[in-house]
């Protein structure tokens, strides 16, 4: 790997932790950072709107069904905290969501909107 800027190459020490959830209804494939929720479109000789579509479809899906956010409060927090990223220059996309926003989604604490309108 090399730094950003210097051209000397820097060793770097990684851990990533892989889960198997059998049975599980994925739609695309997801990580979980310690800041982000992120959710993946990538599909073979898709354009970029068609891979935007499917991640976003699977983050919904996630904060909805896995989160339990109203459907309403998803999309909300989508269109205020996402940001879109071009993963691959084959047209792989991704959705981020902010941690710290999402950890407040446990409905029966709080109302995650005015959680969010609070801060």
């Amino acid at each position: 790997m090399r730094c950003k800027g210097t051209d000397r190459p820097t060793s770097l020490d990684v851990t990533i932790t892989v889960s198997l959830r059998k049975k599980e209804r994925l739609t695309s494939p997801r990580a979980e950072t310690p800041a982000f929720l992120i959710s993946i479109g990538s599909k073979p000789d898709a354009n970029l709107n068609q891979t935007l579509e499917i991640a976003l479809g699977d983050m919904l899906r996630w904060l909805i069904e896995e989160k339990g956010m109203k459907p309403a409060e998803a999309h909300l927090l989508i269109g205020v905290s996402a940001s879109l990223d071009l993963v691959t220059l084959g047209g792989s996309t991704a959705v981020r969501i902010p941690r710290r926003q999402s950890t407040d989604i446990n409905p029966p604490a709080r109302n995650t909107l005015e959680a969010l309108c609070a801060r």
